[in-house]
């Protein structure tokens, strides 16, 4: 095998491995990295999305947290993939009542270490 040959193949190579990890990527086959609850007031939920859509979510936890930018609200962002949109209808109106009414939440999540970026923006459900 001579220099180009070598070139070549490095690249073939180096393009699978980038479509295998992004062909694997949206059917989440790494492990959660943690799951549990969070409990505060939801003051934005939105459905987003340019082809993908999916429900976007921030909620204020109470608190702030000093950082170089300033003080900051202590926030958790979460999202609703699309294909979880059909079990989750009550979840969502519920969230929706929440964030309307002004009144503590609690979500439980499960938080990926990989997420798919095409359909949702954060990494945790």
């Amino acid at each position: 095998m001579d220099g180009d040959e070598k070139i070549m193949s490095g690249i073939l190579f180096a393009f699978i491995s980038l479509l295998v990890v992004f062909a694997v990527r949206p059917f989440r086959v790494l492990p959660g990295f943690s799951e549990g609850e969070r409990t505060g007031e939801i003051y934005k939920f939105s459905y987003k999305g340019m082809i993908n859509k999916s429900y976007e979510g921030e909620m204020y936890l109470g608190g702030f947290t000093h950082t170089d930018r300033g003080i900051v609200m202590d926030k958790f962002y979460f999202s609703i993939p699309k294909d979880k949109e059909d079990e989750s209808k009550e979840i969502i109106e519920g969230i929706r009542e929440c964030a309307r009414e002004r009144m503590l939440c609690t979500i439980e999540y499960s938080q990926s270490l990989a997420r798919n970026p095409w359909t949702e923006d954060t990494h945790t459900l």
